[in-house]
């Protein structure tokens, strides 16, 4: 998973003007590993990334989301005017009121998400919970959830990926569903 988000950190120019990156790891709970604010170069926020130790255990994505809204993008490291993107990667997920609560509350933050759900050991990734927490302003658009077989997937559907969250400089990749498209991304 964590070469993944490695090749994903390639395709950005990482800056603390331009794209900045925040990760959080969850399972039973959650805890920013490092901020917006912590890394302003490629190099140093792979090296971060690379360095990450996974938990283990269960799959606590209302906390994760909760987690994301206010201390990332709730935080004095989240800059104004520019969008707020997150990635879920999962390969735990069961619907309930409790997580639609967050993902909602999420939303209501404008922050825009994108679900990857891992297919493994035959663990259910729902559907219908990874479509609804990535669907933009009432908008379902296949390309903004994806579901890979295993983790050793996960590396070919980095462009998928890209389509959605819009690279520096391609405005025309980005969702349009928001007529103000910032010229910066979180």
């Amino acid at each position: 998973m964590l070469s993944f988000v490695n090749l994903v950190i390639d395709r950005y120019h990482i800056s603390s003007n331009d794209v900045r990156v925040a990760f959080v790891r969850y399972a039973d709970q959650a805890n920013v590993v490092f901020n917006l604010d912590r890394y302003t170069d490629a190099n140093s926020l792979k090296t971060a990334v690379s360095a990450v130790q996974l938990l283990n255990g269960g799959s606590n994505l209302t906390v994760a989301l909760d987690t994301v809204r206010t201390q990332v993008f709730g935080s004095s490291a989240a800059r104004q005017g520019v969008w707020k993107v997150t990635i879920v990667i999962t390969d735990q997920l069961q619907g309930s009121a409790a997580l639609t609560t967050a993902i909602s509350n999420a939303k209501a933050a404008d922050i825009r998400m994108y679900g990857v759900g891992i297919r493994v050991n035959g663990r259910q990734i729902n559907s219908s919970t990874l479509y609804t927490l990535s669907e933009q302003r009432g908008q379902n658009n296949p390309w903004q959830a994806t579901f890979v077989n295993g983790y050793s997937d996960l590396t070919n559907h980095v462009q998928s990926l890209l389509g959605f969250t819009c690279l520096e400089g391609s405005a025309g990749l980005a969702p349009t569903t928001s007529p103000n498209v910032p010229s910066k991304y979180s």
